[in-house]
């Protein structure tokens, strides 16, 4: 017969025979898909040192263009047939992140003679170190007396690692047996594999679809869309990511639509270490997004061991067809929504409006027509009564839908907060976050509700939450130093601000609450500046803004400068046709002329044209206005404590 020789490499139980392409475990074959055989062939050959990825596609698929999501799928189903991540930890095959793979486990090479492809057998390792089996092989008594010293070896080893904690190894070995302690994540905005720019936001929509799916399991502290966007495209190592979001894991991945297919690949990543803990790839018909998402989360929460109640179950076992025009509308609408100017709502609103008008029975289209209908009167100047209705009657239709929605109830509770009903507005807040604990707005809206009704220790609480979720929101920065200046807590306000400034000087509120704390503790000269620079950077946002430099012109005793500004905005009235009588009456109240001052708040009411209506009795600008009997009246009104 015709003698060969194969490679024959050991490791744990495994043993992975070359000429076969065989994988057996304790003797038993195990199935492997011939590309992933050939992956962990190539990562045995280079053990304990690090295969490029680039290198492993060639070598795997040669001459054949994949893509790394190829190359991801083996290595998963690889760990899975070895049994890595055991207890969160890896065994075997270790990923050295946007580089490649590592071979971890020791191996051992054996040459052995093969005839008619009939292997023969190879001695388990343990017998290279017990006597009871060198024992009863021939010739083993000219080995005899190796075991015991190589025995004694071993033990005395383990004991001077363990007794001494040499090169802290007594600790890398117990942690083998323990997974990572995981209480918070962080998704990564999901790469765009299609380079085609016009699909950024079909990515960053599965990003935030991902995020919202993660955000309702309630032992989860999942960072919201605005922060992991920052990270776009960005090199940082994994550690430093996670150190600046403060969480214990990193998803990151990739997002692929071809014809009527979508791909997602995502890869789970232990933040401290970047030490990659599990991988998979995802295909399905772009009808089935919203499945899609949810298994993506619920294998997630699996691999992190996280203990999903029946009612987070339930939540992530919702799906909904949905046509891929509608979905696709839905994305743009949120894409054009988040970037919160009046022109891109007015976009989005469209886009939103679409996607009802496609899929009718759809409900999170609805929520994005209710969100679309209470921004636009803050950022377009309008007057709000008929789009506030217009929200409401989209987010009831939402509910009616899906009553699990979280973002439905929010929208609600700022619907019910525009009415005064404050106790409705509470229970929808709430709903909304029991619903989904990692929604930052919800969290966000709560806080400043909270506020309204002078429960400023509450109000924080609940503002950290949400900045805990979204670290680098400077929507959640503002809302912060708003509720600090309503519970007159001025030294507070400033430092805020000022840290806030130092990590985003373009966002206008931050000098605004800052030149308002200033005019408070008397420090008008830098108040004015701080008010004049919002002005400058926000001329575009609020009239508010230009009403506050009038405020603190008129508290510096420069009155001629505060009536210009009045003069203007008044005149900014005729162009708009629309200006919230709110801010003309601060800018009276600056002046001191409080029978205008109310004249216009009474107007603003009217209108329910400010939020700032529901800070009348916190907010010190109102101080000189609290022994009024009018304002008393106001205040019975908008429904706040006196």
């Amino acid at each position: 017969m015709e003698q060969r020789v194969q490679t024959v490499y050991q490791f744990g139980p495994f043993r992975l025979e070359t000429s076969e392409y065989r994988l057996l475990r304790d003797g038993e074959a195990v199935s492997l898909p011939h590309k992933a055989f050939e992956v962990l062939l190539a990562l045995v050959e280079s053990r304990g040192r690090v295969v490029l990825k680039e290198d492993l596609l060639k070598r795997v698929w040669p001459e054949t263009f994949v893509e790394e999501a190829n190359l991801a799928v083996a290595v998963s189903q690889l760990r899975k047939v070895l049994g890595d991540v055991q207890n969160g930890d890896h065994h075997y095959i270790e990923t050295v992140r946007s580089i490649g793979y590592r071979f971890l486990a020791l191996v051992r090479v054996i040459e052995s003679p093969e005839i008619n492809a009939q292997t023969a057998p190879i001695p388990d390792i343990s017998v290279a170190v017990s006597p009871e089996n060198l024992s009863r092989k021939a010739g083993a008594g000219m080995r005899l007396w190796r075991a015991p010293l190589i025995s004694g070896t071993v033990v005395a080893t383990l004991a001077l690692l363990f007794g001494f904690n040499v090169g802290s190894w007594r600790d890398r070995l117990l942690s083998r047996g323990r997974a990572p302690h995981i209480e918070s994540i962080a998704v990564l905005p999901l790469e765009n594999l299609s380079r085609d720019p016009s699909e950024e936001y079909f990515a960053d929509g599965m990003t935030e679809a991902l995020i919202t799916d993660l955000g309702k399991i309630g032992a989860l502290r999942v960072i919201s869309r605005t922060s992991v966007l920052r990270y776009k495209g960005t090199n940082k190592p994994v550690p430093e990511i996670a150190r600046e979001l403060h969480v214990d894991a990193i998803v990151e991945g990739s997002v692929q639509r071809f014809g009527d297919r979508v791909r997602i690949t995502a890869n789970l990543l232990h933040a401290t270490t970047d030490r990659h803990l599990w991988a998979e790839s995802y295909e399905r018909d772009v009808r089935d997004m919203l499945a899609l998402q949810t298994d993506v989360a619920r294998a997630i929460a699996q691999e992190i061991r996280v203990k999903l109640t029946a009612q987070e179950q339930g939540r992530l076992a919702r799906s909904h067809r949905v046509p891929p025009e509608a979905y696709e509308a839905y994305l743009q609408g949120r894409f054009y929504w988040n970037q919160r100017t009046c022109s891109k709502l007015k976009k989005a609103l469209q886009y939103f409006e679409s996607a009802r008008d496609i899929d009718a029975d759809w409900g999170l289209a609805y929520v994005g027509i209710a969100d679309s209908n209470i921004m636009i009167p803050l950022y377009c100047q309008t007057p709000p009564g008929p789009l506030i209705a217009r929200a409401h009657a989209a987010a009831v239709k939402a509910l009616e839908i899906d009553n699990g929605l979280a973002e439905a109830h929010a929208s609600r509770g700022l619907l019910y907060r525009s009415e005064w009903d404050w106790g409705a507005a509470a229970r929808e807040f709430r709903q909304a976050i029991e619903l989904n604990p990692s929604y930052a707005s919800a969290r966000q809206w709560y806080a400043l509700y909270l506020s309204s009704l002078v429960r400023h220790d509450e109000a924080l609480a609940e503002i950290n939450r949400a900045i805990e979720l979204d670290p680098l929101a400077p929507i959640l920065g503002g809302a912060k130093a708003l509720i600090l200046f309503n519970a007159h807590r001025y030294p507070e306000t400033i430092e805020w601000c000022r840290k806030a400034i130092d990590f985003d000087p373009a966002w206008p509120w931050f000098h605004f609450w800052l030149g308002a704390a200033y005019v408070e503790t008397g420090t008008f000269g830098k108040g004015l500046t701080e008010f004049d620079t919002a002005h400058k950077l926000g001329q575009q946002e609020r009239t508010l803004i230009y009403a506050g430099l009038a405020y603190a012109y008129a508290r510096t005793g420069k009155r001629d400068e505060a009536l210009k500004v009045l003069s203007e905005v008044k005149e900014l009235l005729k162009k708009k046709n629309y200006v919230s009588s709110f801010d003309i009456g601060l800018v009276y109240i600056g002046l001191g002329e409080k029978k205008k001052a109310l004249t216009s708040l009474e107007n603003a009411a009217d209108e329910r044209s400010s939020d700032y209506l529901y800070w009348l009795n916190s907010l010190p600008w109102f101080a000189s206005l609290h022994s009024d009997p009018h304002f008393q009246a106001l205040l019975r009104r908008v429904g706040l404590p006196q």
